[in-house]
């Protein structure tokens, strides 16, 4: 009645935000705001690395030389902006590199599940922030996945890929247990 909408647009919008785990339906009682806790951070994590074993298959599959040229182009790119201490820049880059990647998978429902939690996992990293240390370890990470991708180790890329993506969670966890964890609105405004 506030903002004069109709009970029908409010129903789904609250229905799309928990498909994209950031709300809690539950029947009869409302909707609320998912808590953001160490479990649900490390499942969440540990399906995308899971999943990743689907979507570098399917990179393997598509893979070039000017793709791999690209990755190096990238990662040269969060280097430098590493070295500036431009943690802003780098995540930009990060993304750039994961979506490199993620946009070469063929599995329709592994894609679809990646580009629903990729808004979340960016604000988990914006609530978390980033180290120095973690700025450096992901640098490293990158280039060691790159340079598996060169050699055509499929095995050995999925292997460090789901560490990087495990190691990106546990980091998270880390840098939240600093904080009060908790909903999605306590932590709104934090950079």
């Amino acid at each position: 009645a506030r903002y004069d909408v109709s009970q029908m647009p409010v129903r789904e919008a609250l229905q799309r935000l928990q498909g994209e785990g950031l709300v809690t339906l539950t029947p009869n009682h409302g909707a609320s705001v998912r808590t953001f806790d160490e479990k649900f951070i490390a499942d969440l994590y540990e399906l995308r690395a899971e999943l990743g074993a689907v979507v570098y298959r399917d990179f393997f599959a598509a893979l070039t030389p000017e793709v791999i040229s690209e990755l190096e182009c990238i990662q040269r790119r969060y280097d430098v902006a590493a070295e500036q201490n431009d943690y802003q820049s780098c995540q930009i880059e990060n993304i750039a590199l994961h979506q490199i990647v993620y946009s070469r998978c063929k599995n329709g429902e592994v894609a679809r599940i990646l580009d629903m939690q990729d808004r979340l996992v960016r604000l988990l990293r914006k609530m978390a922030g980033y180290t120095p240390e973690r700025i450096k370890a992901q640098g490293k990470e990158h280039w060691a996945i790159i340079d598996a991708i060169k050699s055509g180790d499929v095995a050995r890329t999925i292997e460090l890929a789901r560490k990087h993506g495990l190691g990106s969670g546990a980091d998270i966890i880390a840098r939240l247990n600093g904080r009060k964890a908790g909903r999605l609105s306590d932590f709104q405004g934090m950079d």
